[in-house]
């Protein structure tokens, strides 16, 4: 989904497209302020978005073997939330009963058979 369609989603909530492009326009905006802050945003059942460094560290040129150093660095970040990872966890389990018949949790193994 790019912005466009969530306008289009929004818009059918909403009165008329104009609020709707307010609206998401706002959200991105607030949600950048934080971030650059330094602030996290927590969207419940959907994630956290947040910022986090990278500690300065040296690197080779591959090309020329020559060292370089690269700076420190924010990054920003999007952790998922429960519900969002747990749909990934039943799809790939969905997958997996599919194709073997049985999902296996680090050493204790419950068997799903297709008749049930």
């Amino acid at each position: 989904m790019n912005k466009a369609q969530l306008i289009d989603e929004v818009a059918k909530v909403t009165c008329t497209k104009k609020e709707a492009v307010l609206a998401v326009d706002a959200t991105f905006a607030a949600i950048q302020k934080a971030l650059k802050k330094g602030n996290a945003v927590t969207l419940v059942g959907f994630g956290t978005f947040g910022v986090s460094k990278r500690k300065a560290r040296k690197g080779r040129n591959p090309r020329r073997a020559k060292p370089s150093r690269s700076p420190q660095r924010r990054f920003r970040y999007l952790k998922r939330g429960r519900p969002e990872r747990r749909s990934k966890i039943d799809r790939r389990l969905t997958i997996h009963r599919q194709v073997h018949g049985a999902v296996s949790f680090s050493g204790e193994t419950a068997l799903f058979y297709f008749n049930q």
